[in-house]
């Protein structure tokens, strides 16, 4: 099909791309593409590869990238307690690195996710309260769309009304821009 067509096009890129930065020995560059399609396959081992590849190269943005997309994997594989340590990883990086807006969006999405599946819902308002402020202080209209995700841990704990309001206060944002991962959630 059309798809399978456009995925196993872009696995060459991807490949052709590690091909290039393997022969160039760009350590970092190696493990975001590694992760990315680790993520994309579905695939622990290379998502672990790319995770120690991160580490050895000292880049810490590498590092964020790749203990997000591993604990990304961990999570939609039902580990949420694991997935959440490599998120708090990812999220603390982003912070002392000054990446205040990645840290905010890897707060709203598997921080506060899996924070709530992981049954720690006073940590996923943590997160999700975190998220708004860096909303407002940035008005960055994908945070606010984000911010309608609050409702999950209050749905979680049986708070309706809390849930109603942050969803009715930011799925207008998600419709305007076309956040449709909020916005179908």
């Amino acid at each position: 099909t059309r798809n399978e067509e456009g995925e196993a096009r872009l696995l060459r890129h991807v490949d052709q791309a590690l091909t290039n930065a393997t022969d160039a020995g760009q350590m970092a560059t190696m493990a975001r593409l590694e992760s990315m399609k680790g993520r994309f396959q579905d695939n622990k081992a290379l998502l672990e590869g790319a995770i120690v590849r991160a580490e050895s190269s000292g880049d810490r943005l590498a590092e964020a990238l790749t203990a997000a997309n591993y604990g990304g994997h961990l999570g939609n594989n039902g580990q949420f307690e694991a997935s959440l340590g490599h998120f708090e990883r990812a999220i603390d990086i982003l912070g002392s690195e000054g990446e205040h807006l990645r840290q905010a969006i890897y707060m709203a999405g598997g921080g506060r996710c899996f924070s709530a599946r992981a049954g720690k819902l006073d940590q996923a308002l943590v997160f999700a309260g975190r998220v708004r402020e860096v909303a407002a202080a940035l008005n960055n209209a994908e945070l606010q769309a984000w911010c309608a995700m609050e409702a999950e841990p209050y749905y979680y704990r049986g708070l309706w009304d809390e849930a109603v309001l942050a969803a009715e206060e930011a799925l207008p944002v998600a419709w305007e821009i076309s956040e449709w991962g909020v916005a179908f959630f």
